[in-house]
């Protein structure tokens, strides 16, 4: 007898800081001995033969997969099935400076965005700045954007930048603040 596995591949999902868990669908015949490789850009993993695996920091910017094994007692002949990859984004932190922070009515402020990803090259992409309630847009450079503000009336100001993340880097946000005197 030929252990096979059926149509339905086996399968890794990744849930934030929760392990993979890998999926290993329907085998035929049903008695068989399942044993799991988790791969790291399909190169196994040392020590990682568990049917979960907790993502760690060196899978940051790389592709992670699992091959599930199908044996049978008196049977030579072994099944094999691997999943998709799942690619693991980098974190980011998101910090927002304002220049400056107090000034007048007549000065000119700025706001400043700088998005660090945990890995791999500089965050690109589209942020979201909220001054209250008035919505500006700018495009990362090197992982920053400063975008000029209008002139401010007078008084207290919450600035929210929101990076909607990128296929490398995960979302984050940030908030500062700033004063307008007369």
């Amino acid at each position: 007898r030929r252990s096979r596995r059926r149509r339905r591949r086996s399968r890794a999902r990744r849930r934030s800081a929760r392990p993979l868990k890998a999926h290993p669908g329907t085998w035929e015949p049903a008695d068989v001995t399942l044993t799991y490789q988790w791969l790291r850009d399909g190169a196994p993993i040392e020590g990682a033969t568990a049917q979960t695996y907790q993502v760690t920091d060196a899978d940051t910017g790389t592709a992670l997969s699992v091959q599930v094994t199908a044996t049978q007692s008196g049977n030579i002949n072994a099944g094999t099935a691997v999943s998709e990859s799942v690619f693991v984004k980098s974190t980011s932190k998101t910090s927002v400076s304002i220049s400056p922070y107090v000034g007048r009515t007549s000065t000119d402020f700025a706001v400043t965005v700088a998005v660090a990803p945990s890995g791999g090259p500089a965050a690109t992409g589209t942020v979201s700045v909220w001054v209250n309630t008035q919505k500006y847009t700018g495009e990362l450079v090197e992982g920053t954007v400063t975008i000029p503000l209008p002139k401010q009336k007078k008084g207290v100001y919450v600035v929210t930048a929101a990076y909607g993340g990128s296929d490398q880097v995960q979302s984050s946000a940030g908030v500062s603040g700033f004063l307008v005197l007369k």
